[in-house]
């Protein structure tokens, strides 16, 4: 088994809504990371010339995953609620809810394993998430479990990463605490 690098086991938390601004990004899993940095770095110089300040940490959302073709992912920052936004960037709102979350400290490159703990908690503990099934997505993908039987490939009603933390350099790549929350389903 690998090593963990969540703080604490996975629990069931109801959030708020959150309202956040994000850039549309095409991805791999071979050019997540590469792709969100300079997505940020764009959306940050388009925040800038707008007046418009993070009102809480950098996001991912992800909608689905495939680990064999691309797919879209959502980067961004939880915003003050209200604002305009000028294409392509978008402004949407995480649903308020029931979200399976964990807290991942260690590197970003070890994310996937992190998740793919709190899928096995999630099946574990009989927990369902809210899930559109969609053709097409495969169930699972090498080490990051795309789809579990609480969760079957398709589109995520919320699935995001909150970045706590900047991330610090380490020998095993970036590195930070970040939160994993995942809607459930009603």
């Amino acid at each position: 088994m690998a090593h963990t690098h969540l703080t604490s086991p996975p629990s069931l938390t109801r959030l708020p809504a959150l309202t956040y601004v994000a850039a549309l990004v095409d991805v791999t899993m071979d050019s997540i990371g590469e792709r969100v940095v300079e997505a940020l770095d764009e959306l940050e110089r388009y925040m800038a010339s707008r007046g418009i300040d993070p009102a809480g940490p950098s996001l991912i959302r992800y909608r689905a995953l495939s680990e064999h073709t691309p797919f879209m992912i959502e980067v961004g920052w939880i915003t003050a609620e209200g604002l305009w936004i000028d294409a392509p960037y978008v402004a949407d709102v995480l649903p308020e809810g029931h979200y399976a979350t964990a807290t991942h400290v260690g590197p970003y490159g070890a994310l996937g394993d992190s998740t793919d703990e709190l899928l096995r908690w999630a099946d574990a503990e009989g927990v369902t998430f809210a899930v559109a099934n969609a053709p097409g997505v495969p169930a699972h993908g090498g080490d990051l479990v795309i789809g579990t039987e609480s969760a079957p490939g398709g589109e995520w009603g919320c699935w995001y990463e909150l970045y706590v933390t900047d991330p610090v350099e380490s020998p095993a790549g970036p590195w930070g605490t970040v939160e994993i929350r995942m809607l459930t389903a009603p």
